[in-house]
């Protein structure tokens, strides 16, 4: 893959300004930015669903998220384990922040014909980010 993490991905794109249809349907890896900043990686087996659809288009439950758990975490709303187990639920205006701070970020992705090569692309940018 390389060490240029630019290089690899698609253009990083604002959030607010992504639309369903620019998104592939195929397996893939995003990396979520916030202050031009990766903060987390995620892997699919269809990039339009879980980046449009579960992740910007949809606002679900931190639990629902590993993505909103690592935001409510960063925003003080508890752990990411806490938050998924159902000790710490949000107040209304907690899961509205969460919302608007990921809708602030930008994000990348680059497709794959199989899932598990986006898995092994994944693996190898966690080793090159190691605090993700």
């Amino acid at each position: 893959m390389g060490a240029r993490l630019e290089a690899y991905f698609e253009k990083r794109r604002p959030v607010a300004n992504i639309t369903e249809d620019e998104l592939p349907t195929s397996a893939g890896v995003y990396v979520w930015y916030r202050n031009s900043e990766p903060i987390f990686i995620g892997t699919t087996g269809n990039l339009q669903k879980r980046v449009f659809f579960e992740h910007i288009a949809r606002a679900g439950a931190p639990m629902s998220s590993a993505l909103r758990r690592v935001a409510a975490s960063t925003l003080g709303y508890g752990t990411p384990s806490d938050l998924r187990s159902g000790r710490r639920l949000l107040t209304a205006a907690e899961a509205t922040a969460v919302e608007a701070w990921l809708r602030e970020g930008s994000v990348s992705w680059h497709s794959f014909s199989e899932e598990t090569e986006a898995l092994k692309a994944a693996a190898e940018l966690r080793n090159q980010l190691d605090h993700l």
